[in-house]
């Protein structure tokens, strides 16, 4: 990822505060969910649904006009069973414990899905990125990874950017960790720029979406070659799905989320700035394949599409490419070995396609959704780690 492919001061890309006050309750519930359908003892679903670790750190910084003012940040390490954590750093001026508590559950899920040696993490920093100058970021962004640098580590936790960040923000935390250890460790954050270890290829968040709903149009019988496909609000990081799209030979249209919600199509992917969708936006909905590439619905709007049959492809499903990229990266900084953009792209393509044909597998067997059949995978990926680990002391 290059400077390039994000702005330094990126629009937050939140869903409204309702939508993200519900957020952990709409994650643990469907933790429920997949539990149930395993048969798991009330024991292992509360390990599964409560973060491991939870860090809450106050940040003192100096502006440009000499005031003091102090931010507070986060940290949440929801699963350690699969290896080292990774997750977002996202800045946002609106933003609860819950709501990254939610973000890290998701992360352990996706990196479950594809398969990956990694637990789930989130954090966060109660600031509104475009009213700070680059400089006041930058102090921001070190004294966060100061903070928490107890549980940073490129085998412990690894940062990854997420909404309100950037390549820049990711080097400078990188570069804090790094002063203080006495040298560089490239692979304690990813989604650095190019001359400080960042990995070749660009759009990987949207090219691991476009490969997972090739697999499931093909598996659903949906020829994505002359496919009517609506981008519905497209966050700034999400507009490669056009392109992209239309690669594959689809008709594309982007439309704002109001707009898109009843037109006639055959796919509709759901970008980040589309409000979480209920039971009721989901009876407007006229598509059969219902992507969320950035935006969500709940679960009564998927009880609404599966009796109606549309297929969900949910975003544990459609992050596993992004988790992917981000994998890359890691075990790039790890050997110090650069890979080309085009084994970046076919190892993305690779681990996403893979996730899906297993998701999808699972959820025709049981006749499950295609969300409950990735969750059933993801979350049996992690209790399996947790049993044979064992429970210490």
């Amino acid at each position: 990822m290059t400077a390039a492919d994000t702005k330094l001061f990126p629009v937050c890309g939140e869903p409204p505060a309702a939508d993200r006050s519900r957020a952990f309750a709409r994650a643990r519930q469907h933790v429920d969910l997949a539990a149930w359908r395993l048969g798991l003892e009330d024991g292992m679903r509360h390990i599964l649904r409560t973060p491991q670790r939870q860090l809450t750190v106050q940040l003192p910084v100096r502006h440009d006009d000499g005031r003091l003012a102090t931010y507070t940040g986060f940290r949440v390490q929801h699963s350690l069973a699969r290896g080292p954590v990774l997750g977002g750093l996202r800045y946002c001026a609106e933003l609860t414990l819950e709501d990254i508590c939610a973000v890290a559950m998701r992360a352990t899920w996706q990196c479950a899905a594809a398969n990956l040696p990694f637990g789930g993490a989130a954090g966060g920093v109660l600031i509104d990125p475009g009213n700070l100058s680059p400089a006041e970021l930058e102090r921001v962004t070190r004294r966060y990874a100061t903070e928490i640098a107890p549980l940073l580590g490129r085998e412990r936790d690894i940062l990854a950017a997420g909404a309100g960040t950037s390549p820049d923000v990711i080097a400078w935390a990188m570069d804090t960790f790094s002063m203080q250890r006495g040298h560089t460790v490239p692979a304690v954050a990813v989604g650095k720029p190019l001359a400080v270890g960042g990995s070749q290829g660009h759009d990987l968040g949207a090219r691991g979406v476009v490969a997972v709903l090739r697999e499931v149009a093909a598996a659903r019988g949906i020829d994505l070659h002359g496919a009517r496909a609506v981008v519905a609000g497209a966050a700034p990081g999400e507009q490669a799905l056009v392109p992209l799209m239309r690669d594959l030979g689809a008709s594309v249209a982007e439309l704002p989320a109001a707009a898109a919600l009843g037109h006639h199509c055959d796919i509709l992917l759901l970008g980040g700035q589309v409000p979480v969708l209920g039971a009721v936006e989901a009876l407007e909905i006229r598509a059969d394949l219902v992507v969320e590439a950035g935006g969500m619905v709940d679960v009564e709007a998927d009880w609404v599409l599966e009796a109606r049959g549309a297929t969900v492809i949910p975003d544990v499903l459609t992050g596993a490419g992004q988790v992917a990229a981000s994998y890359f990266e890691w075990v790039q900084g790890l050997q110090q070995f650069l890979w080309t953009s085009r084994e970046v792209y076919a190892q993305l393509d690779r681990l996403a396609a893979d996730a899906a044909r297993q998701a999808l597998q699972i959820a025709d067997a049981r006749r499950l959704s295609l969300r409950a059949g990735v969750l059933v995978l993801a979350v049996g990926r992690v209790v399996e780690a947790i049993v044979a680990r064992g429970i210490y002391p």
